[in-house]
């Protein structure tokens, strides 16, 4: 993201003056600092997007979803901060415009998303993106998981009960696209196996 770059390259820049850190160091910094302006920007630009749109209620409460239950669940990421950008803008677009109009909030869509969305917590929960498995090892994570199960069973309880509110169908389908994440990786998991 431009304006994170140019933030992160002075902050790196102030570091290494400092003379007091490694350059592995500075490459966990550079990590950190990246994953973290680079959402503060991402973020911003998705606010103005959806306050354009006349939707920024609608992004928050998306957001708020997804916040919830992928710090638990993880999910995939993609290498370029461009395409991670226009996939996290269409997972927002999706739950919002698309599947609530196309397919129906109702006891039939709540049950087989949420079976969905637990099935693949319970295979796949959590994810680790390959660049930060150095740093985290989601085997010593099992909480992660269950805490992850529990979260959205609390989501799609309030779905449930709520199923009529205006906001319900983009909390099920936000749920249901970071559970589409989660089934991606482990078809990947499946086709590396298989090429081995």
């Amino acid at each position: 993201m431009p304006l994170s770059n140019m933030i992160i390259k002075r902050l790196l820049k102030s570091i290494r003056d400092l003379e007091h850190y490694s350059e592995e160091d500075i490459d966990v910094a550079r990590y950190g600092f990246e994953a973290v302006f680079w959402e503060i920007e991402k973020n911003l630009y998705f606010f103005l997007i959806f306050l354009v749109l006349g939707y920024s209620v609608e992004w928050l409460f998306s957001l708020a979803v997804i916040a919830t239950v992928r710090f638990f669940a993880g999910g995939v990421h993609v290498k370029s901060v461009w395409g991670c950008f226009f996939l996290t803008l269409l997972s927002f677009i999706a739950p919002i415009f698309v599947f609530p109009v196309i397919i129906p909030t109702n006891n039939i869509s709540i049950v087989l998303v949420g079976l969905f969305s637990l099935l693949m917590l319970i295979l796949m929960a959590p994810v680790i993106p390959e660049n930060r498995k150095k740093l985290v090892d989601a085997s010593k994570n099992p909480r992660k998981k269950l805490i992850a199960i529990f979260v959205t069973l609390i989501w799609f309880t309030l779905i449930f009960i709520y199923q009529h509110h205006s906001l319900v169908g983009i909390a099920m389908w936000t749920i249901f696209l970071q559970n589409v994440q989660l089934f991606t990786a482990l078809l990947r998991g499946r086709i590396a196996k298989d090429l081995n």
